[in-house]
């Protein structure tokens, strides 16, 4: 699952409502993971407008794995402000394609 050199999609949700920095950034925890990969990656997303950084946990079902990643943001860019707060990311073995749960 999640080969690198696998075909990768967005949803029209995604393509619209996550920046280009966010989806470069879940792509890359997926390629840097070093657990053996489900078919279902899912990512929570929020701001902690205290630290001004973008929080991260990133998980799976099974075999069960999470871990939590936080991204300084500098000057918030004004579409953070309205992120998504759960995507996922389904390895058909095909392809891969990032979505909202919405859309499944």
């Amino acid at each position: 699952m999640f080969e690198k050199e696998g075909q990768r999609f967005l949803t029209p949700g995604i393509k619209e409502g996550v920046p280009l920095e966010v989806q470069l950034l879940l792509w890359h925890l997926i390629d840097d993971s070093d657990w053996q990969m489900d078919y279902l990656q899912i990512f929570e997303l929020y701001k902690d407008n205290h630290t001004n950084k973008l929080i991260i946990i990133h998980r799976q079902e099974e075999p069960e794995q999470k871990r939590k990643v936080a991204f300084h943001l500098g000057k918030l860019p004004k579409e953070l402000h309205v992120l998504p707060s759960k995507i996922w990311v389904i390895d058909d073995g095909d392809h891969q394609t990032m979505l909202l749960p919405e859309e499944y």
